[in-house]
């Protein structure tokens, strides 16, 4: 007898979706300090639904300099529809795509952000802190830090829900950095959780 793990039942339903920030051979220009409302990569959700992030990840190819680094991520109840930055597409991992995503995803916000470590929030991932050597795409020297680094709901004590509206947020602030980022997540309608 099998049964499918839950996240994958919710694929197979078309409720899995995912978003990239950077791709292919090209990265995008992270925001260069931690501020408050410029998120590397943001999750506004309606309050129609209930968004549990499944998958994080980021990866800078270049941290431009030596400085303290701020990556991590929030889940909150405070949410902004009309952030200024680089609108991302909303994939479906079930590639025929039967159900369109209601989440509105967000690259390298730049102004107009909402500060989303207020209310009712919680950093719920931070791989790294602290100040770290400069890792760049053009040396083969060694720093020992590593900067790819992944959060999966599967390693997590619990992951976090934001229901009826709120905000999923990745910093990820390099001086001069590049990077890819990404999320996958599954949505519900709040009504199936209420």
């Amino acid at each position: 007898l099998y049964v499918a793990d839950w996240f994958l039942a919710l694929t197979l339903e078309g409720r899995a979706f995912a978003c990239n920030s950077g791709i292919a051979t090209t990265p995008v220009t992270l925001n260069a300090t931690y501020a408050t409302a410029e998120q590397d990569l943001f999750l506004h959700v309606p309050s129609s639904l209930a968004v549990i992030p499944v998958y994080l990840f980021s990866a800078a190819e270049d941290t431009g300099t030596a400085q303290v680094v701020d990556l991590f991520a929030v889940a909150s109840a405070t949410g902004d529809a009309t952030v200024t930055g680089t609108a991302l597409t909303e994939q479906a991992m079930r590639m025929d795509a039967p159900i369109a995503s209601g989440v509105t995803a967000t690259g390298v916000v730049t102004a107009a952000g909402t500060e989303t470590e207020t209310g009712n929030f919680v950093e719920f991932w931070r791989p790294v802190a602290g100040f770290a050597a400069d890792d760049f795409n053009g040396s083969a020297a060694y720093t020992g830090i590593g900067f790819a680094h992944a959060w999966s709901a599967h390693n997590a004590v619990c992951p976090p829900v934001v229901a009826a509206g709120g905000s999923v947020s990745l910093f990820a602030s390099y001086q001069a950095g590049i990077a890819f980022n990404g999320a996958v997540w599954v949505e519900l309608p709040t009504s199936a959780i209420v």
